[in-house]
């Protein structure tokens, strides 16, 4: 029987000051500057989430459609399509928390809701492992909202942003419990890593990474003075990670490749790329002012690195091991890894989450006071300016997408073509929305990740990493089977026989004017950006 000794409470509310009968002492003292702070830059985050009614992320369409097939899973026409597998997957955080509500959210409302409960939690989450490394409250781990709307946020990475800060309390209870009972923190960071690797694998294993990296160099610096105790922690460590690390091994080896499954490395040059996804200014990351966000968050990341040179900042050797760790990951992970894309570029961002709370400041005067809050001033207001800009800009495309296609039939089957050579990132996932609104197929869902399972029948009529198809390649399919870029980009060919297999298309990029004269279509309704065609069973009538 397990049994929690006065020893291992104190240590809980000696780290966890929040917790126990401490909570007042330490909310009246600490309820001055930080937490005036913490409030002030939390309202700043939240500001376009609550403003803005539709999220202008990449991804975020594919995301409100899944949680819409779970809500509504019993609809004809989805039913028809889809089907919700409510097993154990490594992706599933979001999914499951809104399985909790009694009655299903609006999809758009809760894609809001977990996106601005993510921001403060990460905020959070970097307070209190400064707390718990230094022992202290401080403001300056609120540098951190400079890099919480970055480049994953953009690309709507929802599932590994929403677990992210869970994995950052982990490591903050992992530190705070060294001197636990062996049995009771077994039991709790077990129970902490089991969350994560059911929330999402990828922070899972960076939170193991860190774990790993934290005991690997207390074993080195502490071998001769503690190393019983040292070895007893590994042995923990390996413990609470070893479930989910057989049946991650056993899902991959056991079961066929998954639907557009693939993986493959990248180059070196991606690795360094993957730094400019710390801000939503980066390479990868879509829309205006990236280059100036870009800029200004190397300029502000330098300035910092020149004030470790100058020991104007000390960084705490506890997290020496866990950073240089996560640092060796981000070099081996690949670029895309069993169907999944960029997951090199996630790491990154669980290192700086790291090193800002890891960060004490020695002769802190108000020359460097100035360049730090001018800097990060500077970055917050381009990113509000960023994210202003693609919230309208998206809210109006997405206004004109459910005017063009309010008459289409419930359950129809919808190809998504591009009418131009110009690639629009924010649109490759907008007609998931239809699946929503219309309960129509569209071929790109994400697949093999989720709960969401397509019906065996229409695999074939879909590809879960598929952009939107060049019109040139309806004109032309055999010249388009041929092509490198097109074989390489999308592998299965969705979209052969593509007349028996849709019943619509529709053009994401101005639509042409003559396209019923090129294809066997009729055009049902058309706006300046998006065109909504029937495709004809045989020849249509004129």
């Amino acid at each position: 029987m397990l049994r929690i000794s006065a020893h291992d409470y104190a240590m809980i509310g000696e780290a966890f000051p929040y917790l126990g009968g401490k909570f007042l002492v330490e909310a009246r003292r600490y309820a001055g500057r930080p937490l005036s702070l913490f409030i002030a830059a939390s309202l700043c985050l939240l500001f376009p989430v609550a403003h803005y009614s539709v999220l202008p992320f990449i991804d975020s369409p594919n995301h409100f459609a899944r949680h819409f097939i779970v809500a509504n899973s019993l609809l004809p026409a989805i039913s028809a399509y889809w089907e919700v597998e409510f097993t154990l997957v490594p992706n599933s955080a979001v999914d499951l928390i809104l399985l909790v509500f009694p009655k299903p959210l609006d999809p758009y409302l809760a894609g809001r809701l977990v996106l601005g409960f993510s921001l403060v939690n990460f905020l959070a989450a970097l307070m209190v492992l400064h707390r718990v490394i230094w022992r202290e409250w401080s403001a300056w781990p609120l540098l951190g909202a400079t890099i919480a709307y970055n480049g994953l946020v953009f690309w709507g990475f929802e599932n590994f942003f929403f677990t992210l800060p869970f994995a950052l309390h982990a490591i903050s209870l992992w530190l705070a419990s060294e001197r636990w009972n062996a049995a009771v923190r077994l039991l709790a960071m077990g129970l902490a890593a089991a969350l994560l690797y059911i929330g999402h694998v990828f922070v899972f294993a960076c939170f193991a990474a860190a774990v790993g990296g934290r005991e690997l160099y207390r074993l080195c610096a502490e071998w001769r003075s503690a190393l019983r105790q040292v070895l007893m922690s590994c042995f923990v460590a390996a413990a609470a990670f070893l479930p989910p690390v057989l049946h991650f091994l056993f899902s991959v080896f056991s079961s066929e490749p998954a639907h557009g499954s693939g993986t493959t490395f990248g180059s070196a040059l991606l690795r360094l790329q993957s730094l400019l996804w710390l801000t939503s200014g980066g390479i990868n990351a879509p829309g205006e002012g990236g280059l100036g966000i870009a800029v200004i968050a190397l300029g502000l990341f330098a300035g910092a690195a020149w004030l470790v040179i100058r020991q104007k900042i000390r960084i705490s050797p506890v997290i020496i091991g866990p950073i240089a760790a996560l640092v060796i990951l981000s070099l081996l992970a690949p670029v895309q890894f069993i169907g999944v894309w960029f997951v090199h570029a996630r790491i990154p961002i669980m290192t700086l989450a790291l090193i800002i709370p890891a960060i004490r400041w020695r002769d802190f005067n108000r020359q460097h006071q100035s360049v730090i809050a001018v800097f990060a001033a500077l970055l917050l207001i381009g990113e509000g300016i960023k994210i202003g800009r693609e919230a309208s800009v998206h809210e109006a495309e997405f206004a004109e997408l459910i005017e063009v296609t309010k008459s289409l039939p419930v359950g129809a089957r919808v190809l998504p073509v591009n009418g131009s050579e110009v690639d629009v990132p924010r649109r490759w996932h907008m007609p998931s929305h239809l699946i929503i609104t219309r309960q129509a197929f569209v071929p790109s869902l994400f697949q093999g990740v989720h709960m969401v399972r397509l019906r065996d029948e229409w695999l074939a009529n879909a590809h879960p990493q598929a952009k939107p198809l060049k019109l040139s390649v309806l004109r032309d399919p055999e010249t388009a089977a041929n092509m490198n870029e097109w074989r390489n980009q999308i592998g299965a060919i969705y979209w052969s026989g593509w007349r028996e297999k849709f019943t619509h298309i529709l053009i994401i990029t101005q639509p042409p004017a003559a396209l019923e004269s090129l294809l066997p279509v009729r055009l049902v309704a058309q706006g300046d950006i998006y065109g909504l065609y029937e495709i004809c069973a045989e020849t249509c009538e004129r």
